[in-house]
């Protein structure tokens, strides 16, 4: 179970996560950060360790060039990264479609995207998105203290609100930015 916040802040995007990695009624917490920097981007996954690995250490971001960071990101971000799991050995078809086990948050110049495991990749509907278990707790800490002007305490509070109320969240809190 993860917890992962990210938010939108002064031209930079932070993303924080949670350190536990649960498994039936076991849990760990893992030594390795849930989020962490890939080139330009910072990115944070939820489920299989292994989608953690391939996109730390595996993925490589095509360069953006100068098309709109839209296009970008669900064409040629997500190509690669198609490509990427393919070649790791990590994506299955399931009744015809191409998935992978587990969900990750973008970061990239003042952008918020979330992708699923269809490939599917949507841009943050406002300055703050959730995903995981610990997600709706996770957003309704955030806005609940939308005037609070430290992203790093906003983004503490929301992990720490999840952490008490869902199993198999724990800290420490790990929190990275695009700055």
């Amino acid at each position: 179970m993860t917890c992962i916040v990210g938010l939108i802040h002064d031209n930079s995007v932070y993303i924080g996560t949670d350190s536990c990695v649960s498994f039936g009624h076991e849990y760990r917490i893992m030594p390795e950060p849930k989020v962490f920097r890939n080139g330009e981007f910072v990115i944070a996954a939820s489920g299989s360790c292994r989608l953690l690995q391939i996109l730390q250490y595996s993925f490589k971001p095509p360069a953006i060039g100068d098309i709109p960071i839209e296009e970008y990101m669900v064409t040629s971000f997500i190509s690669a990264l198609r490509s990427c799991f393919k070649d790791c050995g990590f994506s299955k078809k399931s009744e015809e479609k191409e998935e992978f086990e587990g969900y990750y948050m973008v970061g990239v110049r003042n952008n918020l995207y979330v992708g699923w495991n269809d490939y599917q990749i949507g841009k943050a509907s406002t300055e703050y998105e959730s995903i995981g278990n610990g997600s709706q707790y996770a957003m309704g800490s955030m806005w609940s203290t939308k005037k609070y002007k430290d992203p790093i305490k906003r983004i503490n509070v929301a992990l720490a609100a999840s952490e008490a109320f869902v199993a198999g969240i724990k800290g420490p809190f790990v929190i990275m930015s695009t700055l």
